[in-house]
């Protein structure tokens, strides 16, 4: 437990939920995007950024359990 001080990757698995959960419903709602000022985001791109965050998370918990088990 974090004992409400927040952790690193509850920041990051946060991040990737609801990018998931972003991009699943502009898709439902049959949404290529959204526009954020003059750039516009394809739900791709909303995916791809999830996916990144869940590497990380795979990646730090993986050097977590090699650093401790060396």
């Amino acid at each position: 437990m974090n004992h409400g001080r927040p952790q690193p990757l509850q920041y990051v698995v946060n991040a990737a939920f609801l990018a998931t959960v972003y991009s699943d419903y502009l898709d439902t709602a049959d949404t290529p995007g959204w526009y954020c000022g003059p750039n516009f985001y394809s739900t791709d791109v909303l995916r791809e950024f999830a996916k990144t965050q869940v590497l990380i998370v795979f990646l730090t918990l993986i050097a977590s359990y090699v650093g401790t088990n060396l």
